[in-house]
């Protein structure tokens, strides 16, 4: 779920950046009553024929040139797959949305299937639906925990066709101290609906452009290595 939720959520934020989009994109967050961990951002949207060129294709991506994005190799949106047999993927391109099933098939190898291709006026972007089982919905809810460290945090929704189920949640992750080159963030405060314990106290982490990766184990914190088998 980790994965999912990082790799789906920095495709949403990169499309985003692309489109000039500083709004923040949706997520669903998945409940017994609604079991779908489920993404809808407003960027930029995808052809039919490049939903076909970079989701449906190992190492395609059209942000290689790109400094500015999280996302570059193309392996992100088939994270899923290694969860789930399946998933939905809709693009809502230029006033048509195409519904896409993304699916494994012949030993696993990644397809995609067209299921319709309908007029909308919804606004560009895509959606990515992940059905949930039961016994996983908490862990994927504990694993939001890292949608705190987005430059432009998400909104929340119990249900994301519904925008008055919207969860009142204070992303803390607030500027505690400015350095010439750096920034230092405070973690998520403890009351507030996010788990912080993928940052832990002491630790060393470096920021990737969404993501933020706790070094400390491997390398130390300050140079300084706290693991004698790391040198």
């Amino acid at each position: 779920p980790l994965a999912i939720v990082r790799e789906i959520c920095c495709n949403a934020a990169d499309s985003h950046t692309v489109a000039r989009n500083y709004e923040p994109f949706f997520v669903q967050r998945p409940s017994d009553e609604n079991p779908f961990f489920i993404v809808r951002d407003f960027g930029t949207g995808l052809s039919k024929e490049d939903v076909y060129k970079y989701l449906n294709t190992l190492l395609s991506s059209n942000k290689k040139s790109e400094t500015d994005l999280t996302g570059q190799y193309g392996l992100g949106s088939k994270a899923v797959l290694a969860y789930n047999d399946s998933y939905k993927v809709l693009s809502y391109f230029n006033g048509v949305c195409y519904e896409f099933l993304f699916k494994r098939v012949n030993k696993g190898v990644p397809t995609l299937e067209l299921l319709a291709e309908t007029e909308t006026t919804e606004p560009n972007g895509i959606k990515y639906v992940v059905s949930v089982p039961k016994e996983s919905i908490q862990v994927f809810n504990y694993r939001l925990h890292l949608l705190s460290t987005f430059r432009i945090p998400p909104r929340v929704f119990l249900n994301i066709d519904d925008l008055t189920t919207e969860i009142s949640i204070n992303f803390t992750n607030k500027k505690a101290q400015i350095g010439e080159n750096f920034s230092v963030y405070r973690m998520p405060e403890r009351n507030s609906g996010w788990s912080n314990s993928h940052f832990r106290l002491g630790s060393f982490n470096i920021r990737l452009g969404d993501v933020v990766y706790d070094v400390s184990n491997q390398y130390g914190v300050y140079g300084f290595d706290r693991d004698q088998n790391h040198k």
